[in-house]
């Protein structure tokens, strides 16, 4: 009797983990910021198959277009400054000038190193994230879009394509890699903070150019400035007014007093809602159960393994 018990619980325990839960790895395997956990560079290639060995469904990334219009791996800064390398390379730029990405053609982008780790032996005080001179062995670069396709697609990931920047031939030169190296089915969606009235002044609307023809889903960012999603019906007129697949809203943001609504409401009209983590900080195992709690069936998260660890434990 003991012994079927066991195959029972066995059995219970392999069938009814919770499979309905997506888990993404934010910019592979977490950011490399002054907060967050992840010992390899962000948006990197052995980030996005550590996140994929981890037990992330996806991988999210940033995409910028270069000068030479290469298509480049990177967060990046604000679309108003064309995106600061700070953040992701060591900042030794010659004058002390930190190249912009829409401004500098990649062979040049490539005199750069990644800076790694972030976690071990970091200074307790004094911090400054451009000064830090750590780095990772051996020397990696900032990747091509082209190249993380290479690596990622053969595991089996999607991958969510986060766009940036003030080019608006970047979404049409997406496209047109997915569509020559025949992986559109790899990539989950386009994403972006750049579109519409929302977010605040942009320089371009990122959608604009693919709205109605994209081959890729498309999924609205909101902006993080105000912490506040706007109504559940301005939510939904901009998914309509984009053909967009969903949102992606930051967990913060479901502090507000509309998350559950609005999530009930994204439901009602048959799109998605996926969250995500900000880079300056790590989840918690008590914010992952909040989003699970909540109902949000996709969530990107600084640590996948321990989003796929509570998901496997349930």
């Amino acid at each position: 009797m003991l012994s079927r018990l066991c195959v029972l619980l066995l059995v219970a325990s392999v069938f009814c983990k919770r499979t309905d839960i997506t888990v993404i790895g934010h910019r592979g395997h977490g950011c490399s910021g002054p907060s967050c956990i992840s010992q390899i560079p962000e948006n990197s290639i052995p980030a996005y198959l550590a996140g994929r060995a981890e037990g992330a469904d996806r991988v999210e990334l940033d995409t910028w277009l270069t000068a030479d219009n290469q298509i480049i791996v990177v967060h990046g800064g604000a679309a108003t400054t064309h995106g600061s390398l700070v953040g992701s390379v060591v900042n030794e730029a010659p004058g002390g000038v930190t190249p912009l990405v829409e401004q500098t053609n990649y062979e040049n982008i490539t005199e750069y190193h990644v800076k790694m780790p972030w976690v071990v032996e970091k200074p307790a005080k004094g911090y400054e994230t451009d000064s830090y001179r750590t780095p990772y062995q051996p020397y990696m670069h900032l990747p091509l879009f082209k190249d993380v396709l290479k690596a990622v697609c053969p595991t089996g990931a999607k991958i969510q394509v986060e766009m940036k920047g003030n080019n608006p031939n970047l979404a049409p030169a997406l496209i047109a890699l997915l569509q020559e190296m025949d992986l559109v089915d790899c990539v989950h969606g386009f994403s972006s903070f750049y579109w519409g009235t929302y977010n605040g002044p942009i320089q371009a609307d990122l959608f604009k150019p693919i709205v109605g023809k994209s081959p890729v889903p498309l999924f609205l960012l909101f902006n993080l400035d105000t912490y506040q999603l706007p109504s559940a019906d301005q939510v939904v007129e901009a998914v309509r007014a984009y053909n967009a697949s969903g949102i992606h809203p930051c967990f913060d943001q479901f502090d507000e007093p509309n998350k559950t609504y609005i999530i009930q409401r994204a439901a009602q009209e048959g799109f998605a809602v996926m969250s995500w983590t900000p880079g300056h900080r790590a989840d918690t195992p008590d914010e992952m159960r909040h989003l699970i709690d909540k109902g949000l069936k996709e969530i990107c998260t600084n640590n996948p393994g321990q989003l796929r660890r509570i998901l496997d434990a349930m």
